[in-house]
């Protein structure tokens, strides 16, 4: 290769880029799996800070995985900080608008936070997506307050029921 300086052609040296020796390759399927599960049986005994920490670390190195993003969220809600749940957990839902889990985790956010048309806007995706939710809902204590002071709550489960009914096994 060759190049001009003060109008004289002069060879040019082929320039080597080095990367830092500090970077990683992102995690594989197997290793991102392995961290998030790691997290949910630390959340399982109780070790929340060290589910989060699993989390966290992750997120570090994988920032827009789903899985992670969704374990942080449901780890968060459960701490008592549903607005920072709900950032992630919006983040999942769109990612993968077909994501149950999340636009349940997601319900029960927003209606901690206060905002029940959000809240029943994700409590009908649910249900859209997978009936049988219905009675996850109706079990899960979490949603006790909100079914009781919610007429247009009930009128959700009560459909959704109705749809799960109408559907013929496989």
């Amino acid at each position: 290769m060759w190049s001009t300086i003060n109008g004289k052609p002069t060879p040019q040296q082929p320039v080597q880029v080095q990367q830092p020796a500090d970077q990683t390759a992102p995690p594989n399927n197997l290793d991102v799996s392995a961290t998030v599960d790691a997290g949910l049986q630390r959340e399982e005994h109780g070790d929340l800070q060290v589910a989060m920490e699993k989390y966290d670390e992750l997120l570090a190195k994988a920032p827009d995985n789903l899985s992670a993003l969704q374990a942080k969220g449901q780890l968060l809600l459960r701490l008592g900080t549903p607005k920072e749940a709900i950032i992630l957990l919006r983040k999942v839902a769109d990612s993968d608008p077909k994501n149950e889990r999340a636009h349940y985790s997601l319900a029960l956010a927003f209606f901690e936070v206060g905002d029940p048309f959000a809240a029943l806007a994700e409590v009908e995706q649910t249900l859209k997506l997978d009936p049988s939710y219905s009675g996850k809902f109706r079990t899960d204590s979490n949603f006790a307050p909100y079914i009781k002071s919610s007429i247009d709550f009930r009128q959700a489960l009560a459909a959704a029921q109705r749809t799960q009914k109408g559907r013929k096994p496989n």
